[in-house]
Protein backbone atom coordinates (compact mmCIF):
# COMPACT_ATOMS: atom_id res chain seq x y z
CA UNK A 1 0.00 0.00 0.00
CA UNK A 2 1.19 3.76 -0.72
CA UNK A 3 1.77 6.43 1.44
CA UNK A 4 -1.42 8.54 1.15
CA UNK A 5 1.24 11.47 1.18
CA UNK A 6 2.89 10.61 -2.07
CA UNK A 7 -0.42 11.38 -3.69
CA UNK A 8 -0.37 7.84 -5.64
CA UNK A 9 -3.31 7.70 -7.70
CA UNK A 10 -4.64 11.07 -7.25
CA UNK A 11 -6.41 12.97 -10.80
CA UNK A 12 -8.22 15.96 -11.34
CA UNK A 13 -11.33 16.15 -13.26
CA UNK A 14 -13.20 19.40 -14.97
CA UNK A 15 -16.56 19.15 -15.61
CA UNK A 16 -17.19 20.13 -19.29
CA UNK A 17 -13.83 21.82 -20.68
CA UNK A 18 -11.93 18.52 -20.87
CA UNK A 19 -12.77 14.87 -21.52
CA UNK A 20 -11.25 12.42 -19.12
CA UNK A 21 -8.50 13.30 -15.99
CA UNK A 22 -5.10 14.89 -16.30
CA UNK A 23 -1.75 13.32 -15.15
CA UNK A 24 -1.46 15.41 -11.89
CA UNK A 25 1.49 15.98 -9.87
CA UNK A 26 0.49 18.01 -6.89
CA UNK A 27 -1.05 20.67 -5.33
CA UNK A 28 -0.22 24.07 -4.40
CA UNK A 29 -1.97 25.65 -1.03
CA UNK A 30 -4.97 23.49 0.04
CA UNK A 31 -8.98 23.54 -0.62
CA UNK A 32 -9.45 26.03 2.31
CA UNK A 33 -11.28 29.18 3.30
CA UNK A 34 -11.25 32.24 5.20
CA UNK A 35 -13.59 34.28 7.28
CA UNK A 36 -12.94 38.09 7.43
CA UNK A 37 -12.37 40.10 10.75
CA UNK A 38 -13.95 42.68 10.62
CA UNK A 39 -12.98 46.13 12.74
CA UNK A 40 -15.44 47.12 14.92
CA UNK A 41 -13.65 49.65 17.14
CA UNK A 42 -14.77 53.20 17.22
CA UNK A 43 -12.93 56.62 19.14
CA UNK A 44 -15.00 55.87 22.69
CA UNK A 45 -12.79 52.85 23.73
CA UNK A 46 -9.92 53.52 25.24
CA UNK A 47 -7.53 50.02 25.75
CA UNK A 48 -8.23 47.05 23.06
CA UNK A 49 -9.70 47.32 19.16
CA UNK A 50 -12.65 45.38 19.07
CA UNK A 51 -13.78 42.93 15.80
CA UNK A 52 -16.26 40.16 14.71
CA UNK A 53 -15.49 37.57 12.76
CA UNK A 54 -17.80 37.78 9.46
CA UNK A 55 -20.17 34.84 9.06
CA UNK A 56 -19.46 34.49 5.40
CA UNK A 57 -16.38 31.83 4.23
CA UNK A 58 -14.26 33.16 1.65
CA UNK A 59 -12.95 29.81 -0.81
CA UNK A 60 -8.83 30.63 -1.07
CA UNK A 61 -7.36 29.98 -4.68
CA UNK A 62 -5.28 26.56 -4.92
CA UNK A 63 -2.65 25.59 -7.90
CA UNK A 64 -2.13 22.25 -9.07
CA UNK A 65 0.69 20.66 -11.12
CA UNK A 66 -0.77 19.22 -14.42
CA UNK A 67 1.31 17.20 -17.23
CA UNK A 68 1.84 19.79 -20.18
CA UNK A 69 1.93 18.65 -23.76
CA UNK A 70 4.01 21.58 -25.40
CA UNK A 71 2.28 20.96 -28.78
CA UNK A 72 -1.38 21.63 -27.34
CA UNK A 73 -2.45 25.17 -26.79
CA UNK A 74 -3.98 25.69 -23.89
CA UNK A 75 -7.60 25.34 -23.45
CA UNK A 76 -9.11 29.04 -22.77
CA UNK A 77 -12.59 27.56 -21.40
CA UNK A 78 -10.69 26.81 -18.32
CA UNK A 79 -11.28 29.85 -17.40
CA UNK A 80 -15.26 29.11 -17.06
CA UNK A 81 -17.33 27.61 -13.95
CA UNK A 82 -17.37 24.28 -13.60
CA UNK A 83 -17.19 21.34 -11.13
CA UNK A 84 -13.67 20.44 -10.38
CA UNK A 85 -13.15 17.18 -9.02
CA UNK A 86 -10.07 15.92 -7.18
CA UNK A 87 -9.46 12.00 -6.45
CA UNK A 88 -7.39 11.57 -3.58
CA UNK A 89 -5.39 8.73 -3.63
CA UNK A 90 -5.44 4.95 -2.25
CA UNK A 91 -9.32 5.25 -2.65
CA UNK A 92 -9.72 7.88 0.12
CA UNK A 93 -12.23 10.00 -1.87
CA UNK A 94 -12.90 12.76 -4.21
CA UNK A 95 -13.58 16.71 -3.21
CA UNK A 96 -15.46 18.58 -5.56
CA UNK A 97 -14.83 22.26 -5.54
CA UNK A 98 -17.20 25.08 -7.92
CA UNK A 99 -14.58 26.97 -9.74
CA UNK A 100 -12.25 28.05 -12.76
CA UNK A 101 -9.04 28.27 -13.61
CA UNK A 102 -7.63 32.07 -12.74
CA UNK A 103 -3.65 31.75 -13.65
CA UNK A 104 -2.03 29.44 -16.11
CA UNK A 105 2.02 28.95 -15.93
CA UNK A 106 4.01 26.89 -18.48
CA UNK A 107 6.68 25.02 -16.47
CA UNK A 108 10.77 25.12 -17.50
CA UNK A 109 11.20 22.42 -20.62
CA UNK A 110 14.43 20.72 -19.48
CA UNK A 111 16.16 18.13 -20.93
CA UNK A 112 15.01 14.84 -19.07
CA UNK A 113 12.09 16.20 -17.05
CA UNK A 114 8.45 16.08 -17.89
CA UNK A 115 6.94 19.08 -18.63
CA UNK A 116 4.30 20.57 -16.41
CA UNK A 117 2.09 23.39 -16.00
CA UNK A 118 0.62 24.94 -12.86
CA UNK A 119 -3.18 25.65 -13.13
CA UNK A 120 -4.49 28.20 -10.23
CA UNK A 121 -7.84 27.38 -9.56
CA UNK A 122 -9.81 30.08 -7.65
CA UNK A 123 -13.68 28.68 -5.75
CA UNK A 124 -16.61 30.42 -6.86
CA UNK A 125 -18.62 28.45 -4.35
CA UNK A 126 -21.93 28.79 -6.50
CA UNK A 127 -22.93 25.86 -9.30
CA UNK A 128 -24.10 26.56 -12.87
CA UNK A 129 -27.02 27.45 -11.72
CA UNK A 130 -25.71 30.21 -9.31
CA UNK A 131 -26.48 28.21 -5.83
CA UNK A 132 -24.31 28.71 -3.53
CA UNK A 133 -22.19 25.40 -2.87
CA UNK A 134 -18.97 25.16 -0.96
CA UNK A 135 -16.53 22.47 -1.67
CA UNK A 136 -17.96 18.57 -0.53
CA UNK A 137 -15.68 15.78 0.13
CA UNK A 138 -17.19 12.43 -1.12
CA UNK A 139 -15.27 9.77 1.18
CA UNK A 140 -15.29 6.51 -1.30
Amino acid sequence: MSNIYEGVGASIAFGTTIEGTLKFYGISGSIAWERAVIDTSHLGLTAWKTKVIAKLKDGQPFTVQIAEDPAVPVISDWSRNESIVITLPDSIGTITVWGGVTNITSGDLVIDEKPTMALTITPTNQNGSAVETGPVFTAS
